[in-house]
Order: structure tokens, then sequence, then C-alpha cells
């Protein structure tokens, strides 16, 4: 069952259990995609996997964007934001995509001259880039319009409007009707029903188009409210003040349902601070959200387990070796005996926790399939823009088997690897060069790396990949991203912009990874957010935030080296000692659960 299947079967399994809509946990910032800045007018794509929102007066950027958060489950946390569309010298805001996840319906608005704009941006397909869309001419006569809200079949629409002819006076709501997708929009209503003296806008219509979710102010501060008919020729009636989702001191704006109507999201303003989206489950999504969350701890509880279980067998081989060997030095053969029964009491503890563990995993496994759910299969593996397998075995040329970025190989040998070949690298000289090549720029998009490296030994800082715009080690003055093994068996990965007044952002392993074993290695760019190291599918290191160079078009001019720090030659270069595998550039941000898949595939060996 796929992740849109999950979500759907959520619906049928409500309304079997007769789950009112009335019935909502209390609401919770969604910290993933929070900021210090302001979020506003948040919508959940239709399979629940994406929220897109409009973000604005960043710090390097005044103007309104629409960003998407994704997540690999319906249920689980938003892993990746990322910005899909701005306009020069305009906000855009109020994003509402399609069920194909193949037009977005949104709003344009200009301060010099004014100007409000409905508009709509087309895609060939859910992974393309959203184009710059264009006029919803036959509404935008109509003069101040905003936030669109379109039934399932896009052949309804409702707005806001300031201030036009037919309306109530300051914010109104509106609809409109088309008989099908290729005809312009007509049948213009003002919902004079729904809509007061007072400013009412920011509508929500179920893709049903029996259900209005807005908000208005006719109370005071702006509060939501739910309104329904029978039937699409029926106008709105039994207006309800959603009470339970009043923000004390300030405002709620912009509600937004999901498709099965299990979720609300919308925006709560405190006065004097920025907005931010908020969401509310109704009870049985909230339970399965809990049931999943604590699967996920007991999972991470029992990796933990199974790391001490490994360093207490190590221990209790250690203690047995020294008694075998009759040098006790101070101690006894009696205390090394005693030391040896308690370790191995302690690993029977062990033991017993790990399958209690397993056995609690299981009947919360379960609790979910009695109600109805299914996990999701494993994401396909992520595809990267440059991929050296370094399978070759033989020969001075690393392919791409992705592109045409082809590496050069300087005196590295081939070796077995984590997965099939790999290259081996002396520490003195060896090297591979990739072509400086546009799709390897960090440009104005995310950019993700990802390898498997194994150590000889680690008594001095080695590069283990890097791509800069500098020309030498001594001009400081770079841009450009990095991944090293440091001294003492630590592994960084680094960020520089020359803008930047600092040295950058370095993300650094609180383990050592000298160790002789295989190691997965991720370094993500998240260039409105962060910069995030992973080894082995795990997070390391604290987040590093990387911001202030959101909007820059970071150029690199560089080839990429991997094995040492720049292809200069020089015996200052930091040559890695260890061997390398199996290394891919990805033009966007990997999300915690394609790192982890990435992972566990290749400690598969595939």
């Amino acid at each position: 069952m796929n992740a849109r299947m999950i979500f759907i079967a959520v619906l049928g399994i409500s309304a079997l259990y007769g789950f009112a809509l009335g019935d909502w946990t209390e609401p919770a910032p969604v910290i993933e995609v929070n900021t210090q800045y302001a979020e506003r007018t948040p919508f959940l794509s239709s399979d629940g996997l994406s929220l897109y929102f409009a973000r604005g007066n960043t710090s390097g950027y005044y103007y309104f964007r629409i960003f998407e958060a994704t997540r690999q489950e319906p249920f689980g946390p938003f892993t990746s934001v990322n910005e899909v569309l701005s306009s020069v010298n305009q906000h855009v805001f109020a994003p509402w995509v399609s069920p194909d996840n193949l037009r977005m319906y949104y709003f344009a608005q200009s301060e010099n001259p004014v100007l409000w704009q409905l508009k709509v941006s087309e895609r060939a397909a859910d992974n393309d880039p959203w184009p710059q869309g264009s006029d919803i001419s036959e509404l935008n006569l109509l003069g101040k319009i905003y936030k669109p809200g379109l039934t399932g079949d896009e052949l309804t629409i409702v707005f806001t409007s300031y201030d036009i002819a037919g309306g109530q006076g300051g914010y109104d709501i509106w609809m409109a009707t088309r008989p099908d997708m290729n005809s312009p929009f007509e049948n213009v209503t003002n919902l004079s029903e729904i809509n007061t003296a007072s400013n009412d806008g920011n509508p929500y219509i179920s893709p049903d188009g029996l259900k209005l979710y807005f908000h208005s102010d006719r109370n005071g501060p702006a509060q939501l409210f739910k309104a329904t008919r029978n039937s699409l020729t029926e106008p709105f009636g039994n207006i309800e003040h959603l009470s339970f989702f009043d923000t004390p001191a300030g405002s709620s704006v912009s509600p937004s349902l999901s498709s099965d109507g299990t979720a609300l999201y919308f925006i709560r303003a405190l006065t004097g601070q920025t907005t931010d989206i908020y969401v509310s489950y109704t009870p049985y999504l909230a339970a399965l959200t809990r049931i999943e969350n604590a699967i996920t701890e007991k999972l991470d509880a029992l990796d933990k387990v199974n790391a001490a279980l490994e360093k207490e067998w190590t221990a209790y081989d250690a203690l047995q070796e020294l008694l075998e060997s009759g040098d006790y030095g101070d101690l006894s053969k009696g205390d090394i005996v005693t030391a040896m029964q308690k370790v191995y009491s302690a690993i029977q503890h062990q033991e017993l926790s790990k399958k209690t563990l397993e056995k609690s995993i299981e009947k919360l496994e379960d609790a979910l399939a009695a109600l109805g759910w299914q996990p999701p299969p494993p994401p396909p593996i992520p595809l990267p823009v440059a991929h050296w397998t370094f399978d070759e075995g033989s020969g001075t040329t690393a392919y791409d088997s992705v592109s045409t970025n082809d590496g050069t190989v300087y005196g590295a040998t081939w070796t077995t690897g984590q997965i099939n070949k790999a290259l081996s690298f002396d520490g003195v000289n060896d090297y591979v060069c990739a072509p400086d090549d546009y799709s390897l720029d960090l440009g104005t998009h995310d950019l993700s790396f990802a390898f498997w490296f194994k150590t000889n030994e680690s008594s001095i800082t080695q590069m283990l990949t890097k791509r800069s715009t500098t020309t030498g080690p001594s001009n400081r003055v770079w841009d450009g991203y990095s991944a090293a093994l440091l001294a003492d068996g630590t592994v960084n990965v680094h960020f520089r912009h020359s803008a930047s007044s600092d040295s950058g952002v370095v993300v650094t392993s609180t383990a050592s990874y000298n160790d002789g074993n295989w190691h997965h290695l991720a370094g993500i760019y998240t260039r409105s957010a962060n910069l995030d190291l992973y080894v082995d599918g795990v997070p390391e290191g604290a987040q590093g935030d990387i911001s202030y160079a959101e909007n820059k078009n970071i150029d690199l001019t560089q080839p990429l080296a991997i094995g040492c720090r720049i292809v200069h030659g020089r015996s200052n270069d930091l040559y890695f000692n260890g061997t390398i595998d199996d290394v891919a550039i990805y033009n966007r941000a990997l999300s915690e659960r394609e790192i982890q898949q990435l992972y566990k595939n290749g400690a598969a060996g595939l």
C-alpha cells in the first residue's frame, strides 16, 4: 500500500468508526516548518506528503515566496523544506495544489503599482519545478482578489476580495464555477450568506464542495468558522464558530483541511509576534501518529541496545584474552573471573531488554494493523545528478554513471568495496578529479552528497571530497562544500560562502570513525535552513544554520576532488589514506528516510 492509498484509507476508517470532525487535538505548531520569519497560508497536498505555504520578510529576502515541506509518510514529520516559487518584486501567497500535483493556483501581489492577481502554474510531471503562473484573467478583472481555494475537480473556486463592487464591504468571500477545465470561470457570486460588514476571508472549500472553512473578525479578533450545504446548488448555511481554535491574545486565520478531513492546518498570529503554522488532528489520526512515534522511539532504543551489546561482548572477549594470558598485573585471577561474570550478567539483562523492546514494537505494529494502517514501502533510491560507483576495477577513468562527469584516477588503486569495487588511496598523492560542471554546483538550489569510506589511519586531517572556487590553500575566500576526516577520527562537512564574514559552517561528528570499518557519510545542504551530517544513516553532530546564503548563486569553478583537498598535486593537499566507494551528488536535500535507505541498501551490498 503506498502513501497516497494509506492517506485515502484514513477517511474510510474514520467514517467507519464514526469520528466526528468536531473532535480535535490541541493545536500544535508545525516546528519542522516554522521559523523566526512569517509563515502563512498553509495547504496540505491530497496525498498528505507535501505542505505548501508562504514565507516572507526573511533576513535576506523581503517578498513572500511559496515553499514546500515534504515527508515520506502522511502521518510523519516533515523532513525537507524547499522554496518552489517566487516572483521578482512580487509577493506570492496562498498556494492550492491539484490532487494530481500538476497545477498550483496562487495569489501574486505587487506593491508598486498595487496589483492583486490570481494565477495558476502548470507542470508536466509532479517532480518538475513549478513555472511562473499565468493569469486567471476572467477573475482578475474584478479587482483586488486573492487566496484561491478549489474543489477536487477544479470546477468551483472560492476566493477573497477587497472592497470590490457587489460585496458587503471590506474583505468578502466569493465563488465562481466553470463547466470543464478548458473553460473560463463564470457565475461569479458573492457569498452573501457568509459575508458580513466585517472582514471575512481566506476560504478553504472541501473537495466535494459541501464544506467551507474561513476566518472572520465579526466577533473582534479573527477566528475560524465553518459552513456547510447539502448540495452544490444550495447556498452555504449552518455557520459554526470553531471556538476550539481561537488564539488567546491573538488571531486564527487561513484554515486548510486535509483532503480526508482528519487534519486542520491554520495560522496563529500572536500580538507583536510573527505568524506560525499550527495543526490539529482528529483522535484517529492522533492515535496513529502517537503509535508511530512510539515505534520510532523504541526502534531508536533498540539500536542503542544493540550497540551496547556489541561493546559488552567486546569487553567480555577482552577479559577472556586477559584471563588466558595469565598476566593479571596487580589483579588476581579471581578478579578477572568476577569481572567476566558481571559483564556476562549485564549482557543477559541487555538481551532481555532487547527481547522486551522487540515484543513491544511487534504489539504496537499489531495495534496499527488493527486500525487498518499498513507501513508504506521503502522509498525508491533517489536519483543523483552525478554518481561514481568505482566499479570499473581497472584503468584510470572513474565513469559517471548518470552524466558525463567522468573522473580521472591519479594513483589510486582498484580494490574490493562496500558495493562491488572501490578505490584505495595511499594518503600521499592519490586522488580522483571530476571536471568542473554546472551539475556539481550549489547554484541557488539545495545539495546533498553521499559516499562510503573506510580508513587506514588518521593521525592528521584528511580530505574525503571537496568542490570550491578557491585557487589554492592560501586563498582563504572561497565558496563550496567538503567532507573531511579529522586527526581524532571524527568526520565533518563544511559549507562556505564568501559573502559570509566567518569561515563558513562546519558540522562535526561526535564519534570517531577511524576504525578500519566501512561507514556511510551524507552531507545535506538545505539552503534556507541547515547543514546536516549523517553517518551510517544516523544524524551526527549539531545542525549548522546556513540560511545566510539562502538566495546566493554559488557558482563553483574548481573540479570535484575525491581523496584530497584541491587538485594541485601538492604535498599539503590533505590526501586521504583509506578506501572510498560509491560517491553520489544530488541537486536537492535528501530526506532522512532517503539517507537511511541509501545506507541500508549499501550495507547490504546493493
